[in-house]
C-alpha cells in the first residue's frame, strides 16, 4: 500500500513539474525595476500571480540595444536551461546614448531583430514577445533624468520605435505588447522609472496577454 501510494506521489510531482514554464523577462532599467523593491517589479508580480509561471528578470539598468549586442556574452551568462516565454523591452537608451533622431530609431529597430535572432538560437521553442517602452513624465522629471537628455519631445521616438517592434514583430510572428499606448503617463516616480503602481498595471497587461495566449495554461 505505501509503494503505491509513493507511485502516485511521484506521479502527480512529475506532473506538476512538467507542467511549469519559465518566463524570462529582458530589458533596461523599466525592466530592471529602478527605483522599486524587486519584488514589486512586473516581472515578479507576473511571477506571483500566474500560477506555474517562473519568472526571471534580467534587466540592466541604462543599457541601449547597442550594449545588448556588444556584450552579449554576459547577457547570457545567467541565462537559464529553458526558457517558454522572452519578454524584451528596450529603446529608450538608444535615444539617450544616441540622441534622437530617424536614424537611431531606426538603428534600434535594425538592433533589436539581431538580438531576438540570437535569442531564437539559444530558445528555439521560446514565444518571443517585444515590449515597447512606457511613456516619458517631462513634467515630474528628476535632474538626473532631465540630465539624460530626456524630454517632452522623447516621447515622439519612444512611439516610433513601438511602431517599428509593432512591425517587426508581424513580420517575424512575435508577439507584441505596447506598452507606451496602455500604460498612463503620470506612472513614474522620477520622469522615466515605473511606481509601484505603474509596475502592477504592467504586470496585469502582461498576464492578460498570457492568459490570451495559453488558455487552458
Amino acid at each position: 500500500m505505501k509503494a503505491v501510494l509513493l507511485f502516485f506521489i511521484l506521479i502527480i510531482s512529475f506532473q506538476f513539474t512538467k507542467s511549469d514554464k519559465t518566463a524570462l523577462f529582458l530589458g533596461d532599467s523599466l525592466t530592471a525595476g529602478d527605483g522599486v523593491d524587486k519584488a514589486l517589479t512586473f516581472s515578479a508580480r507576473v511571477g506571483q500571480n500566474f500560477e506555474g509561471l517562473n519568472s526571471i528578470n534580467l534587466g540592466r539598468s541604462g543599457w541601449p540595444t547597442t550594449a545588448y549586442l556588444k556584450r552579449w556574452d554576459e547577457v547570457t551568462q545567467k541565462f537559464p536551461k529553458q526558457a517558454d516565454f522572452i519578454f524584451m523591452q528596450l529603446g529608450a537608451n538608444d535615444l539617450r546614448v544616441d540622441g534622437h533622431s530617424d536614424e537611431v530609431v531606426q538603428q534600434c529597430a535594425v538592433n533589436m531583430k539581431e538580438i531576438l535572432k540570437r535569442l531564437e538560437e539559444i530558445y528555439p521553442q521560446a514565444q518571443i514577445i517585444l515590449m515597447s517602452s512606457t511613456k516619458i513624465d517631462y513634467t515630474q522629471m528628476n535632474e538626473q533624468i532631465r540630465n539624460a537628455n530626456f524630454g517632452a519631445h522623447t516621447n515622439e521616438y519612444i512611439n516610433s520605435i513601438g511602431k517599428k517592434y509593432k512591425k517587426l514583430a508581424k513580420s517575424e510572428d512575435y508577439g507584441f505588447i505596447d506598452l507606451y499606448q496602455k500604460v498612463p503617463i503620470h506612472s513614474t516616480h522620477d520622469g522615466a522609472h515605473l511606481t509601484e503602481e505603474g509596475h502592477a498595471k504592467v504586470a496585469d497587461i502582461i498576464i492578460k496577454y498570457l492568459e490570451s495566449y495559453s488558455t487552458g495554461y
